[in-house]
């Protein structure tokens, strides 16, 4: 998601004010998991190096044979109480290569589940000034106030100035 806000106030090292353009980003994590939200792919075809073919027949393998793979615990700690956990894999019937099966995500309501990721911002500004250091950026949008420290970064120049891209080393604080 991103959210931008053209032509605000910004402030870098409190010099300024300076024209400039806020971009928040925040990515959008996978969270959809389990074994019912997968289901056999039926376009999924493989060949193994035997020349054997496999396919999904109506949800089942019928040209490879399941195995359990046992992983020690790397933890003890950890939410398996040091058991370590199973896996299923497969193989071919005829030649024992192993072959991975393709599956497809099965959402119930069509829809994955999401959650907010890391979140990145960056401020660009166009000024005579330079700068070749980490700095203080406060952002002023209104009524609303964005501070954070950043990393300057020289994106272009002409005549009217140095266009910078200040990218956030600090989580962005916003005070109303």
């Amino acid at each position: 998601m991103i959210a931008s806000a053209p032509q605000l106030q910004v402030f870098v090292n409190e010099q300024g004010p300076f024209p400039g353009v806020l971009n928040i980003e925040t990515e959008r994590i996978d969270i959809t998991s389990g074994t019912d939200t997968h289901k056999p792919d039926p376009k999924w075809t493989h060949v193994d190096r035997a020349g054997h073919f496999h396919a999904f027949a109506d949800g089942k393998l019928p040209t490879l044979q399941p195995y359990e793979k046992h992983h020690a615990c790397p933890d003890p700690c950890c939410a398996c109480n040091g058991e370590g956990w199973s896996e299923t894999r497969y193989r071919c019937r005829l030649c024992g290569k192993r072959v991975r099966p393709g599956y497809v995500v099965d959402v119930p309501g069509g829809t994955p589940r999401t959650m907010p990721g890391l979140t990145t911002w960056t401020v660009t500004v166009t000024s005579q000034a330079q700068w070749d250091a980490d700095v203080s950026l406060r952002v002023v949008a209104g009524t609303d106030e964005f501070f954070g420290f950043a990393a300057p970064r020289l994106a272009s120049f002409d005549p009217d100035g140095f266009t910078y891209s200040f990218d956030g080393i600090t989580e962005l604080g916003r005070r109303p």
